[in-house]
């Protein structure tokens, strides 16, 4: 699981980069169809002036670092979860998500079915960092700022929760083979709405980059 990340990509003549971001939970969209691209320019005709492999490289970042890296240039797309659509680059829905809260087994609220909105607002949780689309999904859900140990990758907050060290609100998408396999534990947050949706993101053109770019976003389900 890669949490934000820069995919890269050359052209169609030369070995340049095609940076796109994404976070934790949108990459686990993003990852599966990097082969299928691959294959795609592998077994596609050499063009005449040659059509090299695409070199797919994912780069972690969250989803305001995300944000940036298209909006500068070092990323000709990205892959954003969040709340609400980010204001400035064209976007494209590609999925949706929610977070959930998780214990381990052996914490205090494991064999609760249930926590309240207030509970959750006023318990130390391990959570991603500010800027990333978990945290302000979170944040918006409560209304309020999260008191939380920080941690810059989902794969960080996992590992965290899975130690009892604290309850964890996380991408559903990032934790589903652990609840289950039983290694964490859902409890359920009634009172809030954490879904989040997934998006594609890109510059203020209609349609998303040309070439390989274009091809990546193609292969998303």
């Amino acid at each position: 699981m890669i949490d934000e990340c820069v995919a890269m990509a050359p052209g169609y003549t030369h070995t340049t980069g095609m940076p796109c971001g994404a976070p934790s939970a949108a990459s686990a969209w993003v990852s599966p169809v990097s082969p299928n691209l691959l294959a795609q320019y592998a077994d596609a005709p050499a063009a005449p002036l040659g059509r090299p492999t695409p070199d797919i490289v994912l780069t972690a970042a969250n989803t305001e670092q995300v944000i940036g890296h298209v909006a500068a240039g070092p990323a000709d797309i990205g892959f954003t979860e969040g709340p609400r659509r980010p204001a400035g680059p064209r976007s494209k829905v590609i999925g949706q998500d929610r977070l959930v809260e998780v214990v381990a087994p052996g914490h205090r609220w494991a064999r609760r079915r249930a926590v309240s909105a207030a509970e959750l607002a006023g318990a130390p949780l391990v959570s991603r960092e500010g800027g990333s689309g978990t945290r302000d999904t979170l944040s918006a859900a409560l209304a309020a700022q999260v008191p939380a140990l920080s941690m810059s990758t989902t794969a960080a907050v996992r590992t965290a929760v899975l130690a009892a060290a604290a309850p964890a609100v996380i991408s559903e998408l990032a934790v589903a083979e652990d609840l289950a396999a039983g290694r964490l534990i859902e409890i359920a947050a009634p009172e809030l709405d954490l879904r989040q949706v997934l998006r594609t993101i890109w510059d203020s053109n209609p349609q998303p980059p040309a070439g390989a770019a274009r091809d990546l976003i193609s292969h998303i389900p």
